[in-house]
């Protein structure tokens, strides 16, 4: 699994990172209405994700969690080639539009790994995933900008379908699933939630909004950072963003891996809220650094804390849902990532394109800042009694 997702993670950013730059220079979108318009491309696959992924969920919980899994991976190489074959910003948003709707890979790769692995190592399973979507989105701007440079960025959005499909390969021929039990009865999640343990419900609540929170200002940052940086260096624009992007995905990588060890001295709970409240903080830093160098070296700060921020709250949640219902409530969870890297783009570009990056960019640090909030006022440790 890890092979698997590191292979598809470092063909996703082959292209993602450098949509902006597309949509500027390949697509003749005016200066402007750049930031609008990476706000809308970036935010139309969260919108559609954020309505298919429960879906997709049961359907895991049903048919199989593999079986999702390929079908997710197999539609992502399809849909990123065509994007290389976009004529203009309505096509390239169109295209991650059904992206969105047709994928979930992460979701569908953190069901699959919290449902085959023993409870006690969870967290563990998830970290080392985490390491592996972490590790392929540092490397992947590194040569996806290489590429870019060399062949321009539609070429590069076809090797990276290319790519895609050759992760399927290590998912397919080493993965394997244990049978699901009564899969043709499965039980309502709400029902089976309530039965494991009093204060599930209301703790899956807290971590599915916080998982939202993650992805509004994860991928808020990470598009704005890039008109950050094609205001403050226009001429090296490709290479710095490839270098800011790959600092980021090698931090996230490492904390993937280290985390755990934080979380089983100091608890779950306390890890997020330190986390979030970092987290907030090297956002806004980015959104005030008066030079590209602070702003490619806070790209790496800000990626561990994300690195450490989000397997956390995703292994609060598998070690709250049981397993009969985990694809599920990771569907759920998946949506409100989805709808996350929907609003915080859209919105926060439109908030830049109507003032300037650095108001986008607090708006963002500002959702980092609910995290840690909220889960000093109402989370919880996963299994503990709830909180009053």
């Amino acid at each position: 699994m890890w092979l698997g997702v590191f292979t598809t993670f470092l063909a996703f950013s082959f292209v993602f990172p450098f949509l902006p730059i597309f949509i500027g220079r390949d697509l003749h979108v005016a200066a402007r209405s750049v930031p609008l318009w990476s706000g809308i491309v970036g935010g139309a696959a969260g919108a559609a994700l954020a309505v298919t992924s429960p879906l997709w969920g049961m359907a895991a919980d049903r048919w199989g969690r593999k079986g999702m899994l390929l079908r997710a991976m197999i539609s992502g190489c399809i849909l990123v080639a065509l994007m290389g074959f976009s004529q203009n910003v309505y096509e390239l948003a169109a295209i991650r539009f059904l992206q969105g709707g047709l994928t979930g890979i992460v979701a569908a790769a953190t069901a699959l790994v919290a449902a085959e692995t023993p409870r006690p190592r969870v967290g563990w399973a998830l970290g080392v995933l985490s390491s592996g979507i972490a590790s392929g989105t540092a490397i992947g701007p590194f040569i996806g900008g290489l590429i870019g440079a060399a062949f321009g960025m539609r070429r590069t959005c076809i090797a990276a379908g290319v790519l895609l499909l050759l992760a399927t390969i290590p998912v397919i021929v080493m993965v394997r699933e244990r049978p699901l039990r009564n899969a043709s009865e499965p039980s309502p999640p709400a029902i089976a939630l309530l039965r494991s343990h009093p204060g599930a419900v209301r703790a899956v609540a807290v971590l599915v909004l916080i998982q939202g929170l993650i992805a509004f200002g994860y991928n808020s940052t990470q598009q704005l950072v890039v008109i950050r940086l094609l205001r403050l260096a226009p001429t090296n624009v490709a290479t710095l963003t490839g270098i800011a992007f790959g600092l980021s995905g090698l931090a996230a990588a490492a904390a993937g891996i280290a985390y755990g060890r934080v979380a089983g001295r100091k608890g779950y709970r306390w890890t997020a809220i330190a986390g979030g409240l970092g987290f907030s903080a090297s956002i806004l830093v980015m959104a005030i650094a008066p030079s590209w160098t602070v702003v490619v070296g806070m790209m790496g700060v800000f990626g561990f804390l994300y690195g450490s921020l989000s397997p956390t709250a995703s292994s609060m949640l598998g070690l709250e849902a049981p397993r009969a219902i985990q694809a599920r409530v990771f569907g759920i969870g998946a949506s409100s990532l989805a709808v996350g890297s929907s609003i915080g783009p859209i919105s926060c570009g439109a908030i830049a394109s109507a003032t300037n990056p650095t108001i986008g960019l607090i708006v963002a640090a500002s959702s980092a800042l609910v995290i840690a909030g909220l889960m000093l006022t109402v989370g919880r440790e996963p299994g503990t009694p709830a909180l009053s």
